[in-house]
C-alpha cells in the first residue's frame, strides 16, 4: 500500500496533472505540485570583505478537494506537503525542513449561514553550524462562517485556538496559545 501512494504521488508530481474520481456519492480532485530554488550572492565590501551566501529550497505537496453527495451540502479541502531550505554561507550552514497539513469541510457553502471546520498542522526542524537543532510545531483549528442578509451588512465570524510548541536543544520546551 506505502508503495503505491508513493508511486501515485511521484507520478501527479512528475507530470503535473490533475486525477478525477467519480464515485455515486463523492467527487474528489487530486493536484500534486513541487518546486525547486537556488540562489548564489556575492557580497563585497571593498578588498576587506568579501563572502557567499548559498540557498536551495525544495516543496513537495499533494491537494485534495471534492464535495460529498451534493456541492451545496457540504465540501472539504485538504493539503499536505513537505518543504526544505538549505543556506550556506562560509562560516557555515542552516537547514530547515518542515511537514505541513491544512483542511477544512464547510457545510451550506451557498445557503445565507454557511459554516465549516478549519485545521492546520506545521512541524519544523532546524539544525546547522549556524544555528542550535530546534523544532517548532504549530497547530490552529476552529469554527468560521458568515451571515448573509439581504439588507444587512455581512456578518463573519471566526473561532478558533492555536498553540505552538519549540523544543530546545538543552531539553526545555515552551509553549505558547
Amino acid at each position: 500500500m506505502k508503495r503505491v501512494a508513493i508511486a501515485v504521488a511521484a507520478l501527479v508530481w512528475c507530470t503535473g496533472a490533475s486525477l478525477l474520481a467519480q464515485t455515486d456519492t463523492q467527487r474528489i480532485q487530486i493536484d500534486g505540485f513541487g518546486g525547486f530554488g537556488f540562489g548564489n550572492t556575492d557580497y563585497r565590501s571593498g578588498e576587506q570583505f568579501r563572502t557567499t551566501y548559498t540557498d536551495t529550497s525544495t516543496e513537495l505537496g499533494l491537494a485534495a478537494k471534492g464535495y460529498l453527495h451534493d456541492p451545496r451540502l457540504a465540501n472539504y479541502n485538504f493539503a499536505g506537503f513537505w518543504d526544505g531550505n538549505n543556506s550556506s554561507i562560509e562560516q557555515g550552514r542552516a537547514r530547515l525542513n518542515g511537514l505541513s497539513f491544512n483542511g477544512s469541510v464547510n457545510f451550506l457553502p451557498e445557503r445565507e449561514t454557511p459554516f465549516g471546520f478549519y485545521f492546520t498542522r506545521n512541524r519544523t526542524n532546524a539544525w546547522g553550524s549556524l544555528i542550535p537543532a530546534y523544532v517548532t510545531a504549530t497547530s490552529t483549528w476552529g469554527l468560521r462562517g458568515q451571515v448573509k442578509t439581504p439588507r444587512l451588512a455581512l456578518f463573519s465570524y471566526n473561532l478558533g485556538l492555536g498553540k505552538t510548541e519549540n523544543d530546545l536543544p538543552n531539553g526545555n520546551f515552551f509553549n505558547t496559545r
